[in-house]
């Protein structure tokens, strides 16, 4: 995933809310409403709202263990 939020010096990767809802084909509302609810992390350093790489992949794998 690439990230135009770029990367911390340990590694991790953010993602914008925009680059989120295109990996997950869902529309950016709907990302702002998973975050709303606490089911998608994220935080907002200023005012670009990003989302650790690790958040996205917890939640992906959260829906394919519920659909199991």
């Amino acid at each position: 995933m690439s990230s135009q939020g770029g990367a911390h010096s340990s590694g991790l990767k953010y993602l914008t809310v925009e680059e989120t809802a295109t990996l997950l084909h869902i529309s950016t509302w709907k990302v702002f409403d998973l975050i709303r609810t606490g089911e998608l992390a994220s935080f907002k350093p200023g005012r670009l709202r990003l989302i650790p790489e690790s958040a996205l992949q917890d939640y992906v794998t959260r829906m394919i263990e519920e659909a199991a």
